[in-house]
């Protein structure tokens, strides 16, 4: 829901770039193709994407991650509540029917208003 009407959102994920081209911009320019096709193709105005981290304990990569995303403008899914935007897994639950967590995990939902 934005403001009083609610609105489609697209959800996206899995870009990744190379270790070598890290830090150089190529992260940059692709998240914000993906922003420009689902604004301008998709007509949606809200984009979405989920992290899964550990619950008790820091993964740096996932946190470098948590940290570029918030620079990038993506707010939790409710805004200024991580426990609300966040279902915890415990360990031991199955993920796509054939992914077992080895260790309880935060799966916490992101948003960006796309203007």
């Amino acid at each position: 829901k934005h403001g009083d009407t609610f609105e489609s959102i697209v959800e996206w994920g899995c870009l990744a770039v190379a270790a070598p081209y890290q830090g150089k911009g190529y992260g940059n320019i692709l998240v914000t193709a993906v922003e420009e096709h689902i604004r301008s193709t998709l007509k949606c105005k809200t984009a979405q994407l989920e992290i899964l981290a550990p619950s008790f304990w820091k993964h740096e990569h996932k946190e470098r991650l948590r940290c570029w995303y918030q620079r990038m403008g993506y707010t939790t899914s409710v805004p200024d509540n991580y426990e609300a935007s966040t279902k915890s897994l415990p360990k031991g639950s199955v993920l796509g029917n054939r992914f077992f967590l080895l260790t309880d995990a935060d799966f916490t939902s992101y948003q960006k208003y796309l203007t």
